[in-house]
């Protein structure tokens, strides 16, 4: 019973990063069930008990935020963030502990590396070896950064960002999903000369092609804030 229970709670990170952005994206769609489908699933209950109008018509939207919810991630996270990275390959963690990566000063990044080595026991790449062997490289530094990352996860600054990166990044991924529903509004708003309902829907097609046309941006440059941010917090530990 507890184990259900938990399965249906929202931690801090899942209601911030998650939720926040599946609602806020879901406004095509909401808009879409106030003007049209809410009025189609009346008429189709129209011989039942009332309140089943009722809770149809409230369920169809949380039904639709909780599946945005896994959607947006996916969609941020395969279609924007392993695109931008190169599946972590060139995602700031990953590059700032290069030794031909210039973003951290020499001493500093000796530091860290020094570090790694005394806490996991593991070494990595010489910049020779790392300049005949760059996969290799990157390979072994994003292992590390999965330890790091378990270790200073509780960092309360280092999860500030991380729901940063995580909201916009599921921001951005909802955005496509929001995007293509307000077109589909559009179509429908011209077809049955619905004036008010295609403003609404124009309003929601600009405001969401915003974050996709920024998507690049915005998801490199929360990567390199939290890759500094967990680089920090990891010499405290």
């Amino acid at each position: 019973m507890t184990d259900l229970k938990n399965s249906f709670t929202l931690d801090e990170y899942e209601i911030k990063a998650s939720l926040i952005p599946a609602v806020f994206t879901s406004v095509p769609f909401l808009l879409f069930h106030l003007f049209y489908l809410n009025n189609l699933f009346n008429h189709l209950f129209v011989d039942f008990v009332n309140i089943s109008k009722y809770i149809t018509g409230i369920s169809l939207p949380i039904i639709f935020i909780f599946c945005s919810m896994q959607l947006n991630r996916f969609i941020g996270k395969i279609i924007f963030e392993n695109n931008i990275f190169n599946n972590e390959n060139d995602f700031p963690t990953t590059q700032f502990l290069l030794l031909t990566n210039n973003e951290f000063s020499k001493d500093y990044k000796k530091k860290i590396r020094d570090k790694i080595t005394s806490d996991f026991k593991i070494k990595l790449l010489n910049k020779n070896d790392e300049v005949n062997n760059f996969l290799e490289a990157k390979k072994i530094i994003i292992e590390v950064v999965g330890l790091i990352r378990n270790k200073v996860k509780k960092g309360r600054l280092l999860f500030i960002h991380n729901i940063q990166y995580g909201f916009f990044r599921n921001l951005i991924g909802g955005s496509i999903i929001a995007f293509l529903i307000s077109l589909f509004n559009i179509f429908i708003g011209i077809i049955y000369s619905d004036n008010k309902f295609l403003f609404y829907s124009i309003v929601c097609l600009v405001i969401y092609s915003l974050p996709i046309y920024t998507s690049k941006f915005t998801i490199k440059t929360l990567g390199k804030l939290y890759a500094k941010r967990l680089f920090r917090e990891f010499l405290l530990y």
